[in-house]
């Protein structure tokens, strides 16, 4: 596989009409940014702002400079011409050079917000002098006391990477963003990424959303709020058989076919619906063609007034062009919603390209011939001949998924055998995880197999990172085969443990996660819950 090392580095740049209750949802949000669409971490959201300096000036961006500057130098430069660039004395405790400008960027309140981006250490901070690069969000009016997303890190000089940092916005107008060198060093940085991932309607109107209103409305009654200020809410009487809140356009949100999504959502229950009168709240996912044959996701509850609460449901759409979200009341009832994340959890290339995936193709390509395809419309497809050793046709992009050290993960593919590697030419179909700077010493989760032509199958692979800053996936063929590839899942293990086997962190479906803190004597003395990075 290391004749391939070179070649890798390349690759790197929606009951029936009139009964209805639409709450479709979202993701994407126009804010001031542009409606170009990415998928990072799994989210479904519409990229808000994507900056790489191409200019060569902060003029023009939605940042401002600091202490920092715009470099051409190639020994500075992350990616592409230009980068951002400062470099501190150890004289100097902080040092800030890059701030989203807060007149050009608008942070809401009470949500969540995920930030990407590169860079490039030259000159690492002093461990002796406590310095490090850092990273935070705070207020507009400096209130230091409700900073979040604070991020701190060193890397020795030479060092490229890239983090994504995850926070919530509290209850303050706005926030701006900023990077920064604690007692000396120099960074550059460049390909920043800022996406709002939650909807919580702190808008305080469904203007400005994806939302057309429906028979609901954005509420700041303290007593039917969920969290933050605002919060979408509907009541309807028992001789209401389904209620409508809201719906998005489609045309704004597109759920691929045959896909796997995962929404989460709070919600507080105001008046109970009767169950005398089977009555409940209910969520389900349908087709944008209004076709209730291909409904899924279908979920009915209900609470007793005053109950909060968080759902997350799991569904996989058919083979419809796109779909629609849809919460309701069924026969009366009274509820609140907010914080609403809806995430692809499966990649199963229906939109009939690499592009606009997490993955890069590598030598492999997307294909729509039935022979080849696993499900759905499409999966991705690798030939390659006997005589070659690594043919390698889809890696996770590193600039796109982010693994963190020492954490395990596990992943599920499906797969297709089309042609059987050769057993006496050692031939085999195969699977790792691999650090970004290609140490193959830290190579993880590697899986070997081989099955005949037609097999199709699934298979789970676990594996732990090491002390790496981020890995990528790689699926390949060694000594001649050919294999389709479809529905793949990558999943943080919810539970992560230390050396000590104690757990350490609990993950939770709403972009939070649970910390445990332990004294010496491995006894646990704090919990705290923040959100996830």
């Amino acid at each position: 596989m290391s004749r391939e090392k070179e070649r890798r580095k390349e690759i790197k740049k929606n009951f029936t009409v009139g009964v209805v209750f639409f709450f479709f949802l979202l993701i994407g949000f126009n804010l001031l940014f542009s409606n170009t669409t990415i998928a990072t971490n799994n989210y479904m959201h519409l990229l808000q702002l994507q900056e790489s300096f191409e200019q060569g000036s902060f003029t023009g961006t939605n940042f401002l400079p600091g202490s920092g500057s715009i470099t051409n130098d190639p020994a500075k430069v992350i990616n592409g011409s230009y980068s951002a660039y400062l470099s501190t004395p150890s004289t100097q405790d902080w040092g800030e050079f890059a701030y989203t400008d807060p007149n050009k960027l608008h942070f809401e309140k009470n949500t969540t917000y995920a930030v990407t981006f590169s860079y490039k250490s030259l000159e690492e901070p002093s461990g002796a002098n406590n310095g490090f690069f850092y990273f935070l969000a705070r207020s507009s009016d400096y209130d230091v006391t409700a900073d979040t997303g604070w991020t701190t890190w060193t890397d020795q000089a030479g060092k490229v990477g890239t983090k994504t940092v995850t926070f919530t916005t509290g209850n303050k107008d706005n926030y701006i963003l900023i990077w920064g060198i604690h007692n000396g060093g120099a960074l550059s940085l460049d390909d920043i990424y800022i996406r709002k991932i939650s909807e919580s309607f702190e808008q305080g109107s469904f203007a400005g959303t994806n939302f057309l209103a429906g028979s609901g409305s954005i509420t700041n009654d303290p007593a039917k709020v969920v969290n933050g200020s605002y919060s979408a809410y509907l009541s309807t009487p028992p001789t209401q058989d389904w209620g409508e809140f809201a719906h998005t356009d489609p045309n704004k949100l597109h759920f691929e076919k045959n896909t796997t999504y995962a929404v989460t959502f709070s919600y507080k229950s105001l008046e109970e619906p009767s169950g005398a009168n089977n009555g409940f709240f209910y969520f389900l996912a349908r087709s944008s063609d209004y076709d209730v044959t291909a409904d899924t996701g279908w979920t009915t509850w209900t609470d007793p007034a005053g109950k909060v609460g968080t759902k997350t449901v799991t569904f996989t759409t058919g083979n419809k062009d796109n779909y629609i979200l849809i919460w309701g009341i069924h026969n009366g009832g009274a509820l609140s919603l907010d914080d609403i994340y809806i995430r692809k959890i499966s990649e199963s290339f229906e939109q009939g390209s690499f592009a606009g995936t997490n993955f890069l193709a590598g030598s492999g390509s997307i294909t729509n011939d039935p022979t080849k395809v696993i499900n759905g419309s499409y999966s991705a497809y690798l030939s390659t001949p006997p005589t070659l050793d690594w043919g390698e046709f889809a890696y996770t992009d590193p600039n796109k998924l982010h693994f963190e050290k020492n954490t395990t993960y596990a992943v599920t593919f499906s797969y297709k055998s089309l042609e059987e590697p050769s057993g006496a030419n050692n031939g085999f179909f195969y699977f790792l995880a691999r650090s970004s700077d290609y140490d193959v010493t830290a190579d993880t989760g590697w899986t070997t197999w081989t099955d005949p032509a037609g097999k199709v199958g699934t298979k789970t692979v676990t594996f732990t990172t090491g002390n790496k800053d981020n890995y990528f996936l790689i699926w390949g063929i060694h000594n001649g085969g050919a294999l389709s590839l479809d529905d793949i899942r990558i999943k943080k293990n919810d539970f992560q443990y230390d050396q000590n086997g104690r757990l350490i962190k609990q993950i939770l479906p709403n972009a939070k996660n649970i910390r445990y803190h332990y004294d010496l004597n491995g006894n646990l003395i704090r919990t705290e819950i923040s959100t996830n990075n």
